[in-house]
């Protein structure tokens, strides 16, 4: 399989500070772990609660509150690891481009190429903050949350877990074949917009002889192009109106909970399944698709 160039470029770009970008990416995801833990805690606190009163259950509350403060301990050592990468980086990469046009001769800067040296310096290199100091944390969060969350699941009540993962899967599918639908629709709308874009331009430029000449009519082409894009956004908008709402009613907190208390209250009452694990799907299952 080919790997993407631009991919391969930026892989270069962040290999002074790749190691600590990963370790930071790392601490995230643990932070993301962790954040599901007093969940995880106050249902096992529900589950000692309703098995007897001699089960202790103020140690499983002090855990909650250490995991979290340990959450946030780590979820600040991440983002300041990543954040002291990225700007080691920039601090890298500027000095090397300005020591690269300081060896130019001062010809080489006339006709506005300094402008375009101060957007590379500056802009171009401050674009780069989100795939150095984000990207990868947001990526090991993603999906370290959700696996956590599956795995429990599927720990404390398998038919349960694949109902509530069933829900995620019928909403992705609605969501892939509008992404096919949307190929050509999104193609006409992107070509409607650079057409009403050039008209705008044209019409601005040539405002003296609209007035002069077209009498009230406005610009033909503008007009054109204006009637296009709105057509084209109001028909992209039938096609996928009913089936976004239908995916967003799918994984829904009100659909996820009605459906999780009725297929376990099912199972509780043919003596399958635990109370107990209803509070689980009900804290834990809402919140994992958002």
């Amino acid at each position: 399989m080919a790997t993407d160039p631009a991919a391969l470029d930026l892989a270069e770009l962040r290999r002074p500070v790749r190691g600590r970008v990963t370790l930071a990416a790392a601490l995230q995801a643990l932070a993301t772990m962790l954040a599901i833990a007093p969940t995880v805690v106050l249902v096992e606190i529900a589950r000692r609660l309703l098995s007897g009163p001699e089960r202790p259950v103020w140690p499983l509350a002090w855990l909650a509150v250490g995991l979290l403060v340990a959450r946030f301990a780590l979820y600040a050592a991440a983002n300041l690891l990543s954040h002291l990468a990225d700007a080691d980086l920039a601090y890298l990469l500027r000095r090397r481009l300005t020591e690269q046009v300081s060896a130019l001769p001062l010809s080489w800067f006339a006709g506005g190429v300094s402008a375009r040296i101060r957007a590379t310096v500056q802009d171009d290199v401050a674009t780069l903050h989100h795939a150095v100091a984000h990207a990868r944390g947001e990526l090991a969060s993603a999906v370290a949350g959700p696996a956590v969350v599956v795995g429990y699941l599927l720990w404390v009540d398998w038919p349960l877990a694949l109902v509530t993962v069933a829900l995620v899967a019928a909403a992705q599918a609605i969501r892939m074949r509008l992404a096919v639908r949307a190929s050509d629709q999104v193609s006409r709308i992107a070509a409607a917009n650079d057409e009403l874009t050039a008209a705008v331009l044209e019409t601005v430029r040539g405002i003296s002889v609209v007035k002069a000449f077209a009498r009230g009519r406005g610009a033909p082409r503008f007009t054109a192009a204006a009637a296009e894009y709105a057509d084209a956004d109001e028909q992209a908008q039938r096609i996928f109106l009913r089936p976004r709402g239908v995916a967003r009613a799918t994984v829904a907190p009100a659909t996820i909970v009605f459906v999780v208390a009725a297929v376990g209250t099912g199972l509780v009452a043919a003596g399958w399944s635990d109370p107990v694990n209803l509070v689980a799907f009900s804290v834990l299952g809402v919140g994992l698709f958002d």
